[in-house]
């Protein structure tokens, strides 16, 4: 419990990319970053893999936020956890894998800007 009252919890659509995360930072986050972004099994297809990095770049904060990601695999999906890895990279972050689950096909990465 906190006796913080500026210390809470929201959840709010957010579209990706570069446009409407900026947008949504100003309009919803009152052009504060967040210190934590939280993502499970969002990847479907290649072509969002950019847009999920603008969004991640433009929305975490740079000191000390963390974006947790927990990636499914799937049959029907045409999209490795190679390329979303490789993209995070290119956008400047770090990762590392903080859970994996074999059997269920399910791997737990914690992102940071380096």
């Amino acid at each position: 419990t906190t006796t913080d009252s500026t210390s809470k919890v929201s959840c709010h659509q957010l579209i990706w990319g570069k446009d409407s995360s900026q947008k949504f930072l100003q309009h919803i986050a009152h052009n504060q970053k967040y210190h934590v972004l939280l993502a499970s099994d969002i990847i479907y297809s290649a072509v969002i893999v950019q847009p999920l990095w603008e969004t991640v770049h433009t929305l975490l904060e740079k000191e000390g936020g963390v974006f947790i990601m927990a990636y499914a695999r799937r049959k029907k999906v045409p999209v490795s956890i190679d390329l979303v890895l490789e993209t995070a990279v290119e956008w400047g972050f770090g990762y590392e894998l903080v859970k994996e689950d074999l059997e269920d096909g399910i791997w737990v990465y914690e992102f940071r800007f380096r």
